[in-house]
């Protein structure tokens, strides 16, 4: 299984650089009604984090396009002398749409969305000095389209905030699957391959021992290779994988290079967008790493040291993020990809087509400790094999 830990990459916009413009895709459909929805996946940090990036996921249910779409973050309920936000990371961005800028509420505006689209969020936020265990106020999000929204009762969320204490802290990412094109990502014609762009990064303050995944795909796409340590299902829809000698230190990615390659059958219909994809991590266990052994290759400890399991530790103190969905958009039978009425732009367009997961990494995770912790970019081919 040639899975890799990663040193998680700052690349400029952090955070901001999952929502430039034009955040959602640009579709080419005609405006109808659209369900939009907001999700706050994260809630808790852990006591000696120092940050994270709370992810908070965004999708268009449809069935048509979500036009002119803003998303309000109000962050006046949370408890100063718990969490804080860096105004800074926002200001200065061309990328960035940003309506209203506070230090109580942010409104951005993400563009369009196509019907089935998902767009994880990352917001940071970072813990004030003396912050203690216990809870830490009231994060609230909403969204709003242009487009007539069939129901609203999921438009907005109210979600309590919690500093806990130490312990692993997986968060799941994964990015819509279109086929790379020489200018931009493009839908996968039924027949043809694509990678999925995912990773688990731990946002905890305490090394996770052993790591499990599960991916799932939609209905008519498979996963084309086999990995060591995984099993693949019958219909190769669904990949299960254990690494039970990886050590993924805080503010390190669990991922492959190039993504996991995957297959739109023939007969898949198009065009379409296939939901139900979901990718989902978690920690077999906890370790007690020194200084010198975290700052070591995963799998590379130095003589010498030895790993003692921590077992009144959890295991991950924010499983409300550890799986992240994900959508496949297919093109029609015999195209070349883009055809038919989808998205062939967007922010996750220029993710695909940059430098992968690095950049997706980068953009979403911690990015507020570049100020505190060396953070370094890194690009796929410089990791050590954690497996």
């Amino acid at each position: 299984m040639n899975f890799r830990s990663r040193a998680l990459a700052y690349v400029g916009a952090g955070a901001a650089g999952l929502f430039a413009t034009g955040a959602f895709a640009a579709p080419a459909l005609a405006a109808d009604e659209a369900d939009v929805s907001v999700k706050a996946a994260s809630s808790k940090i852990s006591v000696g984090a120092v940050a994270k990036a709370f992810r908070i996921d965004l999708k268009n249910a449809g069935p048509g396009v979500a036009t002119a779409t803003t998303l309000t973050i109000d962050m006046s309920g949370l408890e100063p002398d718990q969490i804080g936000f860096d105004l800074e990371q926002f200001e200065g961005e061309e990328d960035v749409k940003v309506a209203k800028a506070s230090e109580d509420e942010i409104v951005l505006e993400l563009g369009d969305g196509a019907p089935g689209e998902t767009l994880p969020f990352f917001l940071p936020l970072f813990l004030a000095e003396g912050a203690e265990a216990g809870p830490a106020g009231t994060l609230k999000v909403a969204i709003t389209s242009a487009a007539p929204d069939p129901d609203t009762s999921n438009n907005a969320v109210s979600v309590p905030i919690e500093v806990t204490k130490s312990g692993v802290d997986l968060t799941a990412l994964a990015l819509d699957v279109y086929a790379l094109g020489e200018d931009e990502p493009k839908p996968v014609p039924p027949g043809e391959t694509a990678p999925l762009f995912w990773a688990l990064i731990n946002q905890g303050d305490v090394a996770g021992q052993g790591v499990r995944l599960g991916i799932t795909l939609p209905e008519h796409v498979s996963f084309v290779d086999d990995y060591d340590g995984c099993t693949v299902s019958a219909d190769r829809r669904v990949l299960s994988c254990e690494a039970p000698d990886a050590v993924l230190p805080p503010g390190e990615a669990f991922s492959t290079d190039e993504g996991l390659l995957v297959k739109v059958a023939k007969d898949a219909p198009g065009p379409a967008t296939l939901t139900g994809g979901s990718v989902k991590g978690s920690a077999i266990g906890t370790t007690d790493l020194s200084a010198a052994a975290r700052a070591a290759t995963a799998s590379e400890l130095p003589e010498g040291f030895t790993i003692a399991k921590v077992d009144e530790l959890p295991v991950d103190i924010d499983p409300g993020d550890n799986d992240a969905d994900f959508s496949v958009f297919v093109g029609e039978a015999g195209g070349t990809g883009g055809g038919g009425d989808l998205p062939v732009t967007g922010v996750q367009a220029g993710l695909i087509g940059g430098v992968g997961l690095a950049v997706l990494a980068g953009g979403g995770a911690l990015l507020v400790m570049s100020r505190r912790r060396k953070i370094v970019l890194v690009t796929p081919g410089d990791e050590t094999p954690t497996v």
